[in-house]
C-alpha cells in the first residue's frame, strides 16, 4: 500500500506501469493534490491549479488554452499560402510584353555561366570540383576543405561505432538512459559508474587516435592545399603571371627615385618595360614617425568635413 510504510515521503501514487510508488503528477498542474495513503480507486490525484496557459477542469485535470491561437495561426498561413498562388498563377498567365529585354537578361545570364576554356560548353553537374579549376583556385579550395570536414569528421565517427560494434554496444546509452522513479534512478547511476569505469580504456584510445588523425590530417591537407596553388599559378594564367619579384637589391636611400632605377634596370635587363614598379620600405628605424604621419592624413578630410558641417549650420 502506498504511503502506509513511510518509505518515501508523499508518494502515495502506484503506477502500475513503473511497478513503484511515485508523487502526484497531473499535466499542466502547478499545485497536484494526491490522494490519501492506501487509497484506493480510479481518481487518486487531482489538480488544484494549473500552470499559466492552462484552465482547471471539474475532473481536476488541467486544459491548455492557446489552442484557438494555433488554429488561428494555421487558417493565417493557409489564406497567406493561397494568396501567393493566386499572385503567381496571375503573374503567370500575363502575355509578355518586352521579349527584347527576356532575351537580353537570357544571353547576360547565360555569358555569366561558367564554362570549359577550350570548348565553351558549361561544365557538367558530374564535374569533379576537388581536382578540376572551374573558377579559380579558391574554389578548388573551398570544396576541398568541405571534403576534408566531411572526412574527418566521418573517420572519427566510424572508429566510434567500431568501438561500439566490437566491444560494448552500452558506449552510446551511458549517461543518456532516462529514469523515471528514483529508484530507477539510483539503479541507473550505479550501473554507469561501473559501465564508465569498465570503458574507460575505449574513450581514451578513441582520444588518442582523434588527436593523431586530426594532427596528421591537418599537416596533410596544408601541404595540398600548397601544391594545389603552385600548380594553378604554373598552369593556368593567373594574377601572379603578370608580376615578377626581385630579391637581394642592395639597401638604396628613399631620396631616390628608387621605382625609377629598378623599372630602368628591368628594362635593359629583359627589353621589356614594366608597367609599374611597386618597392617594399624598410622603415623599422621610423615606424612610429610613418604611423603619426598617416593618422595625421586621415584626419585632416575628417576635419575638413566638421569645418564644412559647421559652416553650412551656420548658413541655414
Amino acid at each position: 500500500e502506498c504511503g502506509l510504510l513511510g518509505t518515501v515521503e508523499n508518494a502515495t501514487i502506484p503506477d502500475d506501469r513503473l511497478m513503484v510508488c511515485r508523487h502526484c503528477n497531473v499535466e499542466g498542474c502547478l499545485h497536484c493534490v494526491p490522494a490519501a495513503p492506501g487509497q484506493k480507486g480510479e481518481k487518486l490525484e487531482h489538480c488544484r491549479q494549473c500552470m499559466p496557459g492552462y484552465s482547471l477542469t471539474e475532473e481536476g485535470e488541467c486544459e491548455m488554452q492557446g489552442l484557438g491561437f494555433f488554429v488561428g495561426t494555421a487558417v493565417v498561413a493557409v489564406v497567406a499560402v493561397i494568396l501567393v498562388i493566386v499572385w503567381y498563377v496571375r503573374v503567370a498567365s500575363k502575355p509578355c510584353v518586352n521579349p527584347e529585354g527576356v532575351a537580353y537578361g537570357f544571353e547576360c545570364r547565360d555569358r555569366m555561366r561558367l564554362t570549359e576554356g577550350s570548348t565553351g560548353n558549361v561544365y557538367p553537374l558530374s564535374t569533379n570540383l576537388l581536382q578540376c579549376n572551374v573558377a579559380g583556385p579558391g574554389t578548388t579550395a573551398l570544396f576541398r576543405y568541405q571534403f576534408a570536414l566531411l572526412v574527418w569528421a566521418s573517420t572519427l565517427l566510424l572508429v566510434w561505432f567500431g568501438f561500439v560494434l566490437f566491444v560494448s554496444s552500452d558506449l552510446l546509452i551511458l549517461g543518456n538512459r532516462a529514469a523515471e522513479s528514483p529508484q530507477m534512478l539510483c539503479a541507473i547511476i550505479e550501473w554507469g559508474h561501473h559501465r564508465q569505469m569498465d570503458l574507460i580504456w575505449t574513450k581514451v584510445s578513441w582520444l588518442c587516435f582523434a588527436y593523431v588523425f586530426s594532427f596528421a590530417g591537418a599537416i596533410f591537407y596544408a601541404v595540398q592545399q600548397t601544391k594545389l596553388f603552385v600548380r594553378a599559378n604554373l598552369q593556368e594564367a593567373t594574377m601572379a603571371s603578370f608580376a615578377a619579384k626581385l630579391e637581394g637589391l642592395p639597401p638604396l636611400p628613399g631620396a631616390q627615385q628608387v621605382e625609377e632605377k629598378v623599372k630602368t634596370a628591368v628594362t635593359a635587363a629583359t627589353g621589356h618595360e614594366p608597367v609599374a614598379v611597386s618597392v617594399a620600405w624598410d622603415y623599422g628605424d621610423c615606424k612610429k614617425t610613418i604611423e603619426t604621419i598617416l593618422e595625421q592624413e586621415m584626419e585632416e578630410p575628417e576635419a575638413e568635413e566638421r569645418v564644412a558641417r559647421h559652416n553650412w549650420s551656420k548658413l541655414k
